[in-house]
């Protein structure tokens, strides 16, 4: 009995380091650099997830999971020697006979250790769980809450329109594809060089990317609120379903406070990740997402493209909405996510070209298209004059197998500043991140900051 129990055991063991194993493979091959508080983030807040991405996830884990599994088990199955082999040479005696263990358990802790070891290291599990026990300062020392700051709103408050551009690097101007040099992104570079464009370099550059900062909604957060987004082990302490750091003051609440009209209009379902309750709570936000497009008979119920509906659509009602909204006497604040440039892979529209093997760069070089399209119909428009448009990634790219078209030594996120209330000369050889956008945000709108920070 004690055997049975054992052997049970030692395949549970076994099962579920190579689970692990697995998960960790496909998020290193199609996500890159994804790591374990991004996983987990998303797995407890999946709601409106990408099917096709779930899709794609069981393909990849299930015949690795089985081939390991299978090799890994071997050892520890009795097979009673019924294969065995003799060969005499003269007087020496060699028998070969199936390899069995008869202390699995300590097997598979072994083998479970080695997997785990390994997981630990490429999604950064020992990293995070260092990471939540280890005090930090920062807020007593460098955080300043724009409650203690004076803001000095301009007569006529300008409107805002924000762009968020998924995965969108400034990498992708010098991009090798077949030993060609390609730039993927022409015109959102001519747009950013046209503007005020926040440089690392003395060139098109960009921001650099922090822990907290690397994916959707943390990028989001430190993008508005100028703090990276912590996932604590006690989930008691981060009441996601009910509220999203209330403590927090972000530029839709300053925005909300001074009386601008706020909308959030993302192609996917707003739930994932809790996007709906942080723009809801901060800047009460009213939600233009993929079941509002359904509701308002946009789309059909039946209507499922890549995460929701495509970005050409996207783009489209933008305009519908923006031509309806722009008639009401309060200033405004419409914030877009695009989605067609989301790892893996990425949506290809079917207005789009496939000029290159690679497909990953057919959907950069599109959604340039249809971006830099959407802006200039912006400028044709009787509000733009008293309109700032911010155009930026949310932050590098997690598509696994980018590193050998890209510079992966500079990769920075792509940031354009249009039609601002201020200008600046001192937007090239400086180190900033994902952070530094809301102060600068505010800035671009004409508020003038006190002690500028």
């Amino acid at each position: 009995m004690k055997s049975k129990i054992s052997r049970a055991t030692s395949l549970i063991l076994i099962a579920l380091s190579t689970l692990l194993l697995t998960i960790s493979l496909y998020i290193k091959f199609k996500f890159g650099d994804g790591k374990i508080e991004q996983l987990l983030y998303s797995l407890k807040y999946a709601e409106g997830t990408n099917t096709k991405i779930i899709i794609d996830s069981f393909l990849f884990c299930l015949p690795i999971f089985i081939i390991v599994t299978i090799i890994i088990i071997i050892p520890i199955i009795n097979f009673k020697k019924i294969i065995t082999f003799k060969i005499s040479i003269k007087k020496l005696k060699i028998t070969f006979s199936t390899f069995y263990i008869k202390h699995y358990f300590i097997y598979s802790v072994i083998v479970s250790l080695i997997l785990f070891t390994y997981v630990s290291y490429s999604i950064g599990l020992l990293a995070y769980i260092k990471k939540c026990h280890t005090s930090s300062t920062i807020y007593e020392k460098k955080y300043i809450n724009p409650n203690d700051v004076k803001l000095e709103f301009p007569t006529k408050k300008r409107n805002l329109i924000y762009i968020y551009l998924e995965s969108l690097e400034s990498t992708y101007i010098n991009a090798n594809i077949n030993d060609e040099n390609v730039n993927l992104i022409p015109n959102l570079e001519r747009i950013a060089l046209e503007n005020i464009n926040f440089s690392n370099t003395n060139t098109l550059g960009g921001a650099k990317t922090l822990y907290g900062t690397d994916w959707t909604i943390a990028a989001t957060v430190a993008q508005t609120a100028g703090i990276p987004l912590k996932l604590t082990i006690d989930g008691n302490k981060y009441d996601h379903y009910n509220h999203f750091l209330p403590g927090v003051i972000s530029l839709g609440d300053i925005l909300a406070k001074n009386g601008y009209k706020q909308y959030y209009m993302i192609g996917s379902n707003s739930k994932f990740a809790g996007r709906n309750i942080y723009f809801t709570e901060h800047g009460k936000y009213d939600i233009l997402d993929y079941d509002w497009a359904k509701e308002n008979k946009l789309i059909s119920k039946e209507y499922k493209e890549n995460w929701g509906y495509e970005d050409k659509k996207l783009f489209e009602f933008a305009k519908g909405k923006l031509r309806e909204i722009s008639k009401n006497t309060e200033p405004f604040n419409f914030t877009i996510l695009t989605a067609d440039t989301h790892a893996p892979d990425g949506y290809l529209d079917s207005s789009c070209k496939e000029k290159y093997e690679y497909q990953y760069a057919n959907v950069i070089e599109c959604n340039d298209k249809m971006v830099s399209s959407f802006i200039d119909w912006i400028k044709k428009q009787n509000f733009y004059e008293n309109t700032t448009i911010v155009v930026i990634g949310d932050h590098i790219t997690m598509q696994g197998d980018i590193i050998p078209y890209i510079n992966e030594n500079n990769r920075t996120i792509f940031n354009a500043f249009i039609n601002s209330n201020i200008s600046t000369s001192n937007n090239k050889n400086r180190i900033f991140t994902s952070l530094d956008i809301f102060p600068t945000t505010v800035a671009s709108l004409g508020i003038k900051i006190e002690g500028d920070k």
